[in-house]
């Protein structure tokens, strides 16, 4: 992960802060969902590039 570019497009980050935002209902509603955004954000990160987002979850989760 260290090698991916940032993410520059305003669209694209936007995306990742809208998954970001529904991690923490989902981790308490319903696991499948949360396992899912985390790996549909993981893909998204890979094809995009890093966003600046997901170091706040990370934050959250450690």
């Amino acid at each position: 992960m260290i090698d991916i570019p940032v993410m520059t497009d305003p669209n694209h980050k936007a995306v990742m802060q809208f998954l970001v935002n529904l991690i923490p209902p989902a981790y308490y509603i319903n696991s499948e969902l949360y396992i899912y955004l985390m790996l549909r954000m993981f893909n998204y990160s890979l094809v995009h590039g890093h966003a600046e987002a997901v170091r706040s979850l990370i934050r959250l989760t450690a």
